[in-house]
């Protein structure tokens, strides 16, 4: 993990909210609870990435408040979402 991403991460757990310290290429989200809607959320944010300079996306963090409740984690299986991302965007 990125230093930079540590530092990111540290200051939500201290209080920030997450949304304080998105940037160009970070984003945090919150898994929509129904799996579909996850899906093409995470492949919507993919594709802004992708048509820029790239970047990261953390799923499993609430935008506010910050703080301990802010890191919601996530059930999403990491090799599926891939997958799915990739189906649901032209090109894959």
């Amino acid at each position: 993990m990125p230093p930079a991403l540590i530092q990111d991460l540290q200051a939500i757990l201290a209080g920030t909210a997450a949304r304080k310290r998105e940037t160009s290429v970070l984003d945090f989200k919150e898994a929509k609870p129904n799996v579909k809607d996850a899906w093409t959320d995470l492949a919507e944010a993919a594709v802004c990435f992708a048509n820029s300079a790239g970047g990261t996306i953390v799923v499993g963090v609430a935008d506010t408040p910050g703080g301990k409740q802010a890191f919601k984690g996530c059930s999403l299986d990491s090799d599926l979402l891939r997958q799915k991302i990739y189906h649901l965007t032209t090109p894959g």
